[in-house]
């Protein structure tokens, strides 16, 4: 089998680079005999659709654009998969889709936090052109009686403006649901500097499972499906649809996982919640909700640019950081670690252009903000760990 990823550029490419990378360092692993290619030009896709063991996957969210390689897909016989979309989008192509289990996400969400008689929720940031972000919003609506198309917070194409409209709000809610761990670090940051207090009582999670929810000053509880999940979905969907051609493609859910920080809060936990269904169909998403524009906020552009900074790095590139953030030298750095001065500042100074920088001071200063370097080295410590 022959993977093409297609990862779709918009502004939330961010969330796919890690599953990418993750979906390499698994078929490593496994030693499993599966070709990567990622699709970056044309020649790409004319390579692909010469290659008889082609499957061809979509991280990201598609749109009309990609429904002419979609086609282009079907006339050669190639599986294609979208993620994080609707079966019916294209309902004149034929492609198998993996989507995260909203439902089953949302219930375990609600259901902890019943626990605690906590039962007041709400979506910041919502994105109308998600599926993902539309199956978590319907899923609410299904089991959580007091909530209401007022509870949306997704009607500013500015994170600013919807912060600040949340602000006034944020008394109304005991739990704020963000699309991705970007949104909740920028939410947690901003309620710090305004209302301290509130985040005592208050709680915030997110998706993702990025690198930075673990390292943030409060950790963030975050929810994602395995990559491992994902591999093995994409090898069912490709042998089941070789096989068989009575079947042009399949539908798969995956459970999420939940990767608990400090917002998730330590409640007894109760097996009583038992929600009164509601159906969906009454259900209408706002049609004055707006896709957030990650690129008019400063803050939230480099937040994304500290995570793929953080994907990229390895173990002793790691270690750098932590040494860096705690203030130390070059030179004892360079001892530390038994290196040698050039080799610490040839790392450093990757480090500093991928957050266009030039400094040691503008480095620090850029991350401490998002960075807690107990936490940095409490995840070096679990990386050492699972490479034993």
């Amino acid at each position: 089998m022959s993977l093409y990823v297609y990862n779709i550029s918009n502004n939330q490419e961010f969330m796919y680079e890690k599953t990418l990378k993750e979906i390499t360092a698994i078929n490593k692993l496994n030693q499993k005999k599966l070709k990567i290619n990622l699709i970056k030009t044309n020649e790409h896709l004319s390579a692909m659709f010469t290659d008889s063991d082609a499957v061809l996957i979509f991280l990201g969210e598609t749109s009309e654009y990609h429904r002419d390689i979609i086609r282009k897909c079907n006339n050669h016989s190639i599986p294609v998969i979208i993620t994080q979309t609707s079966p019916t989008i294209f309902p004149d192509c034929s492609f198998s889709t993996i989507i995260s289990d909203a439902y089953d996400t949302i219930f375990k969400i609600v259901s902890h936090y019943n626990s605690a008689n906590l039962n007041r929720f709400c979506i910041f940031t919502f994105n109308p052109n998600c599926m993902s972000d539309k199956n978590y919003v319907t899923s609410l609506w299904q089991c959580v009686p007091n909530f209401t198309t007022n509870d949306i917070f997704g009607t500013h194409d500015t994170f600013q403006t919807e912060f600040d409209y949340f602000f006034e709000k944020r008394n109304q809610y005991d739990v704020i649901i963000c699309p991705n761990d970007i949104i909740a670090i920028k939410l947690i940051h901003e309620i710090k500097n305004r209302d301290p207090e509130y985040l005592k009582n208050h709680y915030i999670v997110g998706f993702m499972n990025s690198i930075l929810a673990k390292l943030y000053s409060t950790t963030i509880t975050s929810f994602a499906y395995d990559t491992n999940d994902l591999v093995q979905a994409i090898y069912v969907i490709y042998k089941t649809l070789k096989k068989n051609t009575a079947i042009s493609s399949m539908n798969v859910q995956l459970h999420n996982k939940i990767f608990i920080g400090e917002t998730w809060g330590d409640f007894e936990q109760k097996n009583d919640f038992n929600p009164s269904f509601r159906s969906n169909e009454s259900f209408i998403i706002p049609n004055n909700c707006k896709s957030l524009d990650y690129s008019k906020d400063s803050d939230l552009n480099m937040l994304i640019k500290i995570e793929q900074l953080l994907l990229k790095l390895n173990l002793f590139e790691l270690e750098i950081l932590y040494w860096i953030l705690c203030d130390e030298t070059i030179n004892k750095i360079s001892q530390t670690l038994y290196s040698n001065p050039q080799t610490i500042h040839y790392h450093l100074n990757k480090m500093y252009s991928a957050l266009e920088i030039n400094t040691k001071n503008d480095f620090i200063n850029i991350l401490t903000p998002y960075i807690e370097s107990d936490n940095l080295l409490t995840y070096i410590k679990k990386l050492k760990n699972s490479r034993q």
